[in-house]
């Protein structure tokens, strides 16, 4: 999408995705269709989790001279995950199943949190949608205004390319494992006798150190421009 029609396209059909995912979320409490919406709603917001990878290297290219991409790519891909925190915030809002908590008291809770996270995603697709233009008014460097290949060329080159198939295997350990147990820390910790509370504040804090030190070895990345191979060297060390 983003290739073929534009980053602006790509972006606003990404956030709409998501609107319509959290929205559907809102219609009803009732156990049934609760879970069918909310499955729906999983797909929606699945589908425009690839373009909201793809857009902030594609953002940096467009829009940030050679020297500050990394940095412009750093900061949006960590505020994708700072933006994660608010999951590790729930147990403010939803209260834990007890003796003095009925069922219709969760169920109110759990229709608040529901509200706040569509009108959040309500609101920023309605900012993209007013104004989030394709490209910059004058390209920031030569690179930035030369043609791209089309997709299946790119994917052609991509695949036959060894460097970039290390790079992906190597990004998907390093990132798609951690992520995974991150979604379910809530539940890892039970095991130890964390409780739901305190396991809201250690994801709170290691969500929040990854997006600062991404943001910082993104910038440092920028500052020793041309020396990839020894940056990567040390990110591994």
């Amino acid at each position: 999408l983003t290739t073929r029609y534009g980053l602006r396209f790509g972006v606003l059909s990404g956030s709409g995705l998501v609107a319509v995912g959290t929205i559907l979320r809102c219609i009803t409490t009732h156990t049934t269709a609760f879970t069918i919406l909310s499955h729906i709603s999983a797909i929606c917001i699945g589908t425009a989790g690839p373009i909201a990878m793809a857009a902030p290297p594609m953002l940096a290219a467009d829009w940030f001279p050679t020297k500050e991409r990394t940095t412009a790519t750093a900061i949006a891909i960590s505020a994708n995950s700072l933006g994660g925190l608010g999951s590790y915030l729930e147990p403010l809002i939803v209260r834990s199943p007890g003796e003095n908590v009925t069922q219709e008291e969760i169920r109110g809770d759990i229709r608040i949190l529901m509200y706040i996270y569509a009108g959040f995603a309500a609101l920023l697709f309605i900012l993209i949608a007013l104004y989030f233009p394709s490209r910059p008014p004058t390209p920031p460097s030569i690179s930035s205004s030369q043609e791209k290949l089309n997709f299946k060329d790119s994917i052609r080159k991509l695949l036959s390319n060894k460097a970039m198939i290390c790079l992906l295997v190597s990004y998907s350990i390093g990132v798609g494992i951690p992520l995974v147990w991150f979604s379910v820390s809530n539940f890892s910790f039970n095991n130890l006798g964390i409780n739901q509370d305190e396991a809201m504040w250690i994801g709170l804090l290691q969500t929040l150190s990854c997006g600062i030190m991404g943001i910082l070895m993104g910038r440092v990345t920028d500052l020793v421009y041309g020396y990839i191979r020894g940056t990567i060297i040390v990110l591994f060390l």
